[in-house]
Order: C-alpha cells, then structure tokens, then sequence
C-alpha cells in the first residue's frame, strides 16, 4: 500500500459522484421577523470522505508539514488562490505539494464555501489523484 492510497481509493467513487447540490432557503421571507439561512453546499458521502481522508493524512505525516500548506505553495511558485490552484501544472509536482494544494482546497471553504465542491467538479480534485496515484506507482 502507498502512501496516498487512502486518497487514492477514493478516485473511482469521485469519478461517478454527483458531490453535492447547493442549498438554497425557499422556506423563508428574507424579512428580520423570518430570515432566509445563507445558501450553502450539502456534500455526499464520498466527499466527506475525501475531507476526513485529507484530515487524516495531514494527521499521519507531520513529516509533510501541511500545517505551513501556504509557504509550501509559494515553494512551488504558486499563490492560496482559487484559480492559481486549479490551473496548477501538477504533472511534476511532488506529494508535499499536491497534498499542500489540498490543504489550501480545504482552508478556502471554511472562507469560501463551495471552494471545494467546484473544485471536484471542474476535475480539479480528479487531477490532482490522478498525480497522486502516479507518485504511489512509482514508489
């Protein structure tokens, strides 16, 4: 078993899921007597395992340093931002640095939600398996 073959495992069922929908509050007026709730993305299944099996890997190997995910972006001469992360070049990348694009991923929904949600269904997450299993089959 490689190192990312917890992510890894998770490549096919990303590849037919559907992520997630967004919710929006049609119940409510949107007056100050009855407030509509923000919209907000509701994740499937395998997305939240996605999120736990990213937690659990930063967990794992400390080696990797994922807690400083920003300075090991701009490592690697790229930017926390959404659309510098999702045309990231990864097909030379290191693990660090996929796993650290990941963090970042993470990081950006708690500011942004949906982050993630586009990000897997633009192909972006899918790609950026993709490059982990490349680094696990070579090792």
């Amino acid at each position: 078993m490689g190192k990312y073959s917890e992510l890894i495992a998770l490549l096919e069922p990303l590849r037919t899921d559907s992520y997630g929908e967004w919710i929006f509050d049609n119940t409510h007026a949107g007056t100050n007597e009855d407030p509509k709730q923000m919209p907000f993305p509701r994740h499937t299944n395998v997305v939240h395992q996605l999120i736990e099996a990213i937690i659990k890997f930063t967990d794992d190997n400390p080696d990797f340093e994922l807690k400083n995910y920003n300075q090991l972006l701009e490592d690697r001469g790229l930017e926390w931002k959404y659309n510098v992360l999702i045309e990231a070049d990864v097909s030379n990348m290191d693990g660090q640095g996929v796993m650290a694009m990941f963090t970042g991923l993470l990081r950006g929904e708690r500011f942004c939600e949906g982050t993630l949600l586009a990000a897997l269904k633009d192909g972006t997450v899918i790609k950026w398996l993709e490059r982990l299993k490349e680094i696990d089959d070579k090792s």
